[in-house]
């Protein structure tokens, strides 16, 4: 018999063509595990910081602004950032515990927390606008001054 080879069928080379990329990726070696996903701290609204302070009794708060003694977030220590001390506080506390973290305003409590993420912190909240926007949403606050 002679003549023309016959062509395969479509779904003939779409079998070998799928077949040949399953042999390709199951020869590209091992699967490289997935990184897992970097830590971050949770932006919290004054409403919302304020329900984890009431809910949370092991929450330790943080204070990294020059405004302490005036006002405050009950629970709060006072780690200013322009002095040092925060720095020197990431050093010595415990990297397990959880953390309410704030400033004066919303991007002081946000760099605090990456600060806290990055020296290896987990569970790190930050307060949105910071004390300013606690205060203006009339929660509690301590002060030094009657």
């Amino acid at each position: 018999m002679t003549g023309t080879p016959s062509r395969p069928a479509p779904w003939l080379i779409a079998a070998a063509a799928l077949a040949l990329m399953q042999l390709a990726v199951g020869c590209a070696g091992p699967e490289r595990p997935i990184p897992p996903e970097p830590a971050t701290y949770e932006l919290l609204s004054p409403q919302a910081a304020f329900q984890l302070l009431q809910s949370a009794p092991d929450l330790e708060v943080i204070d990294t602004s020059e405004t302490f003694f005036l006002h405050r977030i009950p629970r709060a220590l006072s780690y200013r950032v322009e002095e040092g001390h925060f720095e020197l506080a990431l050093t010595r506390l415990d990297k397990q515990a959880a953390y309410l973290v704030y400033g004066l305003l919303g991007g002081d409590s946000e760099a605090s927390a990456q600060r806290m993420i990055d020296a290896g912190f987990e569970d790190v909240s930050a307060l949105e606008g910071g004390i300013v926007a606690w205060l203006e949403a009339h929660l509690p606050f301590e002060t030094s001054f009657g």
